[in-house]
């Protein structure tokens, strides 16, 4: 998004596909190829099989970025330099689409941020449904105003005071009051799956049952929790 916002005034970047080459037909028929491989880990359970699908392609997308150098071809090539950034945020937003089930508000904000914005909020979802249509290639539209620079994961500062004497004091928190807690809803969890989340050494896929209802989740207790 940095470089469509120096590079084209924050403006999706024209498409020409008379210029394409092979490494631009091959990181198009990965994102086309998303879809069935989501809709059939979902179908079977196997989420880890679509976290690697989806994963797999941004680590692809991260490797044609590194062999095209945009901030270097578009000193010689504007044209190519366009088809490459057009390709990127398109297969980022199949990338953010897959992953709407599992960070849903941090994906809406991405798909408005680059020009996709079909859903605006969760209540759209329900208005509209993810169809297989909107996994096409090429929907993103050139010349469409986008955000820019977007921070969708904010580093969180926990801020310490210091005495005059130097002693470190904690910063003062906020306690909720017995009538806040009586309202809150604990339910325990029978956990029926596990797997390890692939290329991440923290966080496991789970499948819990609680009470009636399977839900699936992803838990960050993989350095305390063997999936066995």
């Amino acid at each position: 998004l940095n470089l469509i916002e120096k590079y084209f005034d924050c403006k999706i970047p024209q498409f020409e596909k008379s210029i394409m080459d092979e490494d631009d037909k091959k990181i198009i028929q990965e994102s086309e190829n998303l879809l069935p491989l989501v809709k059939s880990g979902m179908f079977e359970y196997k989420n880890s099989v679509v976290m690697e699908a989806i994963f797999l392609l941004i680590r692809n997308l991260n490797r044609y970025i590194d062999q095209n150098k945009p901030w270097k071809l578009i000193n010689t090539n504007k044209l190519k330099t366009a088809n490459t950034l057009y390709i990127v945020i398109e297969s980022l937003r199949i990338a953010a689409l897959s992953l709407m089930p599992v960070l849903t508000e941090k994906m809406i904000v991405l798909l408005n941020s680059i020009g996709y914005d079909r859903i605006k909020s969760k209540d759209d979802i329900l208005k509209f449904r993810i169809m297989d249509a909107d996994f096409k290639f090429y929907l993103l539209i050139p010349g469409k105003k986008i955000s820019g620079k977007i921070l969708l994961f904010p580093r969180i500062e926990i801020e310490k005071s210091k005495s005059a004497v130097g002693a470190e004091v904690k910063s003062e928190i906020k306690l909720i009051t017995i009538d806040d807690f009586k309202n809150i809803k604990l339910k325990t969890a029978k956990v029926l799956q596990a797997e390890n989340v692939p290329d991440t050494d923290k966080l496991l896929n789970l499948v819990i049952d609680i009470g009636g209802e399977k839900r699936n989740i992803v838990a960050g207790i993989a350095k305390f929790y063997k999936p066995q």
